[in-house]
């Protein structure tokens, strides 16, 4: 009996031993964590993934505004094209006739400065003509439109009317009438080309009188507003 309480009690010492090793053994390893890092060093990166967060930000907001004021220079582009297109639309047209008179003296043939009787002519010509006005729509460039997608909405800068060519003088239908009496058809257009400048200008003014200027600005405007009504725009146009 005594051998076996001491064998019994050998054993509890080994045990316990053992079980004091273990637990000595195994307290580093519990108690061992991973190192802190320095505080500086946490600042440091926070200050850095911060720092790359607002220069992200900012790429991000220059590549939406490059690709924003390319789309926007893509639109202007866009219209500048399409109002071009309706350059010829934009125009008013207007029949005038002018009078033209004169009075010269010839003797053989020649123009004399005196009043010799027999001598003198008075000339009277009607002259029909075609003056069109216009605005220059094919001189448009972006700069003259401006674009709000969000809204659907334009204001487009135009050019104001003039007249587009030189009056059109139709010859088969001049009137002249001379002291010699009344011819109709072909005149005699040795005398007639020296007054055509005159007869020009004064179908000009008489052109403008009429207000030809004016319609081609409002044509042009009502056919550009219900031209891009169509494509779901409201347009505002402003004449300098």
């Amino acid at each position: 009996m005594k051998k076996r309480a001491a064998q019994s009690d050998i054993v509890l010492r080994e045990l316990r031993r053992a079980k004091e090793e273990s637990a000595a053994g195994t307290a580093p390893a519990l108690n061992m964590q991973k190192p802190a890092l320095p505080l500086n060093l946490l600042k440091i990166w926070k200050g850095r993934l911060l720092i790359l967060a607002i220069m992200g930000l900012i790429l991000a907001g220059y590549l939406f505004v490059s690709q924003y004021n390319s789309n926007a220079k893509k639109e202007s582009i866009l219209f500048v094209d399409q109002v071009r297109d309706l350059a010829m639309l934009a125009s008013a047209e207007a029949h005038v006739k002018v009078v033209i008179e004169h009075e010269d003296n010839k003797l053989f043939g020649k123009e004399i400065s005196l009043n010799v009787p027999g001598t003198k002519r008075e000339l009277l010509m009607i002259v029909p003509a075609t003056v069109i006005a216009g605005v220059k729509l094919d001189s448009m460039s972006r700069e003259n439109i401006k674009v709000n997608e969000e809204e659907k909405k334009l204001e487009i800068i135009l050019p104001r009317a003039d007249l587009l060519q030189e009056p059109a003088i139709q010859l088969d239908q001049v009137v002249a009438i001379s002291d010699e009496g009344l011819l109709r058809g072909e005149p005699q257009w040795d005398d007639g080309f020296a007054y055509a400048a005159e007869a020009q200008e004064k179908i000009k003014e008489e052109a403008i009188q009429m207000n030809l200027l004016e319609r081609a600005e409002k044509n042009a405007e009502k056919i550009l507003k219900e031209y891009f009504s169509t494509l779901g725009y409201s347009t505002k146009i402003v004449f300098k």
